[in-house]
């Protein structure tokens, strides 16, 4: 069975007995071409040396061409739901956003959201866009109802209105408060019509501004957003596929003025990537899917160190 996303997220089941029960739960959602698979691994919170065992749940079994996925808690209720979209061609009719109301013991029933006027919804994102304390869905998509960024604006009664953010993203995309200003911005990528990155301002009136930031960033794919010179302000990862093989970032200057700097110039297909401290050392690594599963690039006070072949199988890793 061909696996074509794999999304880890962690959910933490606290229990109110002193039972010597699983007080943990750490998940795996996977989805394969028609599948929608929840697997879990239990163990005592005393004894996390354990090895860990997994059980398969099958959430769906009629998936039609998953894409994207997202996993918080959309109604509110403190559980984690899944949202998923499908796409299955231009012409076909199932290009829709799901999402899957988690009612305990790893059982869900699933929701369907959007159906009409948009394909190729490549990924989603669930986040609470205006403030209004209610998870609204930001996903990209094509179609002649909205190709581009788009918002499912949850009216708090899980009823939601679909609006155009910008037409500028197309692809890849970091819900984030880039300027600092206590609002949620968007830091996307086009690599469909132009090789562009943009970053979308949310306005008081929770209004979007498209501010441009590289016009000529090659077949843009994978993105991050991160303080990665440690002085403050959030920065700019991606990634460059095809002819490219590029890996570069982004500085902000502090006021979302970027310059753009280049870390490595013959990285192949960077699909995508993850910042984060890696070796525990206080700065910020970027790990990179590549032809050797991972390559990464060690920031050590800004001076890059290419590491290659660290990881060779999934069970080094984990």
């Amino acid at each position: 069975m061909k696996k074509l996303i794999l999304n880890i997220f962690l959910i933490f089941f606290i229990s109110a007995s002193a039972q010597q029960i699983p007080k943990i739960v750490r998940s795996e959602i996977i989805h394969y071409e028609n599948n929608l698979i929840v697997t879990n691994r239990n163990y005592y919170d005393n004894n996390l040396d354990s090895d860990l065992n997994f059980t398969k749940i099958v959430v769906d079994s009629t998936l039609d061409r998953p894409w994207g996925i997202s996993c918080e808690d959309l109604d509110g209720d403190g559980d984690v739901d899944i949202v998923i979209s499908q796409n299955h061609g231009v012409n076909s009719l199932t290009h829709k956003i799901d999402w899957y109301e988690n009612i305990g013991n790893f059982e869900f029933i699933p929701h369907n959201i959007l159906v009409t006027d948009v394909y190729d919804i490549f990924q989603v994102n669930v986040v609470d866009l205006d403030n209004d304390s209610d998870m609204d869905i930001v996903f990209v998509s094509f179609g002649s109802g909205g190709i581009g960024l788009n918002v499912l604006t949850n009216d708090g009664q899980m009823n939601f209105t679909k609006s155009m953010i910008s037409p500028n993203i197309h692809w890849k995309f970091e819900v984030i408060d880039i300027n600092q200003d206590g609002l949620l911005d968007i830091v996307g990528n086009n690599n469909t019509y132009a090789t562009t990155i943009y970053w979308v301002e949310q306005n008081s009136d929770h209004t979007f501004t498209s501010h441009l930031i590289d016009n000529d960033c090659g077949d843009a794919y994978g993105i991050d957003v991160v303080d990665l010179d440690s002085d403050n302000d959030l920065d700019i990862v991606q990634g460059a596929v095809n002819t490219y093989d590029d890996l570069y970032w982004y500085e902000n200057d502090g006021n979302e003025v970027f310059t753009k700097h280049f870390i490595d110039t013959d990285i192949q297909d960077p699909l995508d990537l993850i910042c984060e401290d890696i070796d525990s050392d206080g700065d910020v690594d970027i790990v990179v899917p590549h032809t050797q599963f991972f390559f990464q690039v060690n920031c050590d006070g800004m001076k890059m160190m290419e590491i290659s072949s660290l990881f060779t199988t999934l069970s080094q890793i984990r």
